[in-house]
């Protein structure tokens, strides 16, 4: 459920956003997995952005 909801956004729009990489991903029932390359050392607005994702997507479903 949570991949169909943000998945592009994930994958695509938020690296270009925040200047990452993403390499690998893993989404998992309560939790997230990421592969990410950093060169701009953006990775904690990055994973604040992932993360706020995925809470709406959860909320949504609810």
């Amino acid at each position: 459920m949570l991949f169909e909801t943000c998945g592009r956004e994930w994958l695509f729009v938020t690296p270009r956003r925040y200047g990452g990489l993403v390499h690998a991903f893993c989404v998992l029932s309560n939790h997230a997995h990421v592969g990410l390359a950093d060169p701009d050392g953006r990775h904690l607005a990055f994973m604040q952005y992932l993360d706020s994702l995925a809470a709406r997507a959860a909320n949504a479903s609810l």
